[in-house]
């Protein structure tokens, strides 16, 4: 077993060394890839979604947990004073954008070619309290049912977030300023479409993903 598992004798001494980083999670305290979280300081705010995390069994138990834990722990944003007047997905990539650009911390670790040092956030769901009472009612029923396909043995059905990118070839081959550029477009030509919103709050993610990359370029 200690054969199958070992790593090539063919790896060089920057990949070595960044495999031995990883396995040495429990040793070292310099950086860990846990979660951090977000939160707009609302008093019904929420930062994690059960429903997206209903494919591993093992954490069923622990919803309710996770879910006060985060919330206790996350780091307050402060938001421009027109947040609260903009739709619910503006407001989503609003947020996201401030805290890529001013909150999220970034460890480059020696020899790292692609950084992606915590990915691991829970970002608030930006919900008016109306929003938020009629989500927190939604996710009540949904886990009725998720807890009876999860009791019937019914788990580990898709991916967890982050898992899946996709179009990722996309995003190495354009860039997100390249993205930036055809959404531009494609908003110029369906200024009145029910899509505007969304088009929008994906121009300013990628916005915010661009002006991320050249600070640490």
């Amino acid at each position: 077993m200690h054969k199958l598992w070992s790593p090539a004798q063919t790896l060089s001494p920057r990949v070595q060394k960044l495999r031995s980083e990883f396995f040495s999670f429990y040793d070292r305290d310099y950086f860990r890839n846990e979660v951090l979280a977000f939160t707009t300081g609302a008093p019904w705010d929420s930062v994690w979604s059960p429903h997206q995390w209903s494919v591993v069994p093992e954490l069923f138990p622990f919803f309710a947990a996770v879910r006060d834990s985060l919330l206790a722990s996350a780091h307050k944003v402060k938001m421009p004073h027109y947040f609260w007047r903009e739709p619910l997905v503006i407001r989503r990539a609003l947020f996201f954008k401030e805290v890529l650009e001013n909150h999220l911390p970034v460890k480059i670790l020696d020899g790292e070619l692609i950084v992606g040092a915590q990915f691991n956030t829970a970002l608030s769901k930006c919900h008016t309290k109306q929003e938020a009472k009629k989500f927190e009612t939604e996710v009540k029923k949904w886990l009725v049912e998720a807890r009876k396909l999860n009791d019937a043995g019914i788990g580990n059905c898709g991916a967890i977030p982050g898992h899946l990118i996709p179009d990722y070839p996309k995003i190495l081959k354009k860039g997100f300023s390249g993205v930036w550029d055809e959404l531009t477009e494609t908003l110029e030509n369906c200024k009145h479409s029910p899509r505007k919103d969304l088009l929008k709050a994906m121009i300013l993610c990628c916005e915010a993903a661009t002006n991320f990359a050249q600070r640490y370029a």
